[in-house]
């Protein structure tokens, strides 16, 4: 019995051995690679994937694939960030130059109005009319009218400003980011 005690323990083992290599396999197939945000997976060639920071360049001389210079990239994309960030600051001044304007000739035409107003109330009292409700009425809607559109006004700027912050945000964790990418470099440089 006892060569037959070994061949099982040998077929157990054997199997398990298997089992442990054919699972190994087909979790790595399956396994879901993480890929950190502003990064992407390009497929250099069949069967092998390179993580790449999300727009870098690329380009293809025969079966080669040229990838950008990281330095350029990072150069390229602060640039970006930057030039994103004065239209946005442009864009902003430009709205507020429009809501100005808004707001004077909406003060003009409130004051026009209150001294039509004011003037067919005077009328109205010398020639004996009692209209003077309906004309306060009047004023009190326009009032109103002006408070509602100032106040639209003022959320679309506070809609704007937020905006201009996770820009800014953005543009802060790029710079942060390219520090890290550019000290790991020099680190590798040296190394070598």
């Amino acid at each position: 019995m006892r060569p037959n005690f070994k061949i099982r323990r040998a077929n157990f083992l054997i199997s398990a051995f298997m089992f442990s290599a054919v699972f190994s396999v087909w979790a790595q197939e399956n396994k879901k690679d993480e890929i950190p945000p502003g990064m992407e997976m390009i497929e250099v060639k069949p069967g092998y994937r390179q993580l790449l920071p999300k727009g870098i360049k690329i380009s293809k001389a025969g079966d080669l694939l040229k990838i950008e210079d990281l330095k350029d990239y990072l150069a390229r994309r602060l640039q970006d960030m930057e030039d994103r960030f004065k239209q946005n600051e442009a864009a902003q001044a430009e709205s507020k130059k429009e809501m100005d304007v808004r707001f004077a000739k909406i003060e003009a035409k409130d004051e026009e109005l209150k001294k039509n107003i004011e003037g067919n109330v005077s009328k109205a009292e010398s020639a004996g009319y009692d209209i003077k409700r309906e004309i306060d009425s009047r004023i009190a809607r326009i009032e109103s009218a002006q408070e509602g559109l100032k106040k639209n006004i003022e959320n679309r700027l506070t809609e704007v400003e937020p905006g201009l912050e996770e820009f800014r945000r953005e543009l802060d964790e790029l710079k942060r980011t390219v520090s890290e990418i550019q000290e790991a470099l020099e680190a590798a440089a040296a190394k070598k």
